[in-house]
């Protein structure tokens, strides 16, 4: 992991996660799942709670530093794929065996904004998910961005898990008054 420049510019700095590969395996596959994780606190996640992942994601080629265009439709390791967030859950008790693990793959699938890709910039990830009993049962819960190819590295800026809000409606036009409805007129 080193620190660049971030997407808020000369003051702001983002992680990049490079160095992934494995000198003696090259097929795009391999380091995937060697991303950058962090352990997050497991008493957090409550069963049926919704949360909302987002951040700001830039996908560079490793060796030129140039930026690197996401296929948006595609989802799975098919090497041309998006990157993903994923909560790994270890020594789960619900549903399973204590030993058992839990994955939950979250994609970018925005509700507040259009989704669109600039290899030249930073792009907004965005995704809500509800907390199921398996996930919320574990000992141990890491996030994970995952699914990129060990040809490429990963900017991430403003990382964030957070309880979801329902997004609002803008305020409505007041109706107008006449003069003769108010009382006494």
């Amino acid at each position: 992991i080193d620190l660049v420049a971030g997407a808020g510019g000369e003051n702001d700095v983002a992680l990049r996660g490079f160095d992934r590969g494995q000198s003696d395996r090259t097929e795009w596959w391999c380091g995937q799942w060697r991303g950058t994780r962090q352990p997050l606190d497991a008493r957090c996640f409550v069963t049926g709670e919704k949360y909302t992942i987002s951040a700001m994601f830039r996908l560079l080629n490793s060796t030129s530093g140039e930026g690197v265009d996401w296929d948006l439709d595609d989802n799975w390791s098919s090497g041309k794929n998006c990157p993903s967030v994923a909560f790994y859950g270890n020594q789960c008790t619900v549903g399973q065996d204590q030993w058992s693990n839990v994955w939950v793959r979250a994609w970018n699938e925005p509700e507040s904004f259009e989704l669109a890709w600039d290899p030249a910039a930073f792009n907004r990830f965005e995704k809500s998910f509800t907390v199921t009993d398996n996930l919320a049962s574990c000992k141990y819960i890491w996030v994970y961005l995952n699914e990129v190819r060990v040809d490429q590295d990963i900017v991430v800026d403003d990382l964030q898990i957070s309880l979801y809000q329902e997004p609002t409606s803008p305020p409505s036009d007041a109706a107008s008054v006449e003069s003769s409805d108010y009382i006494g007129e």
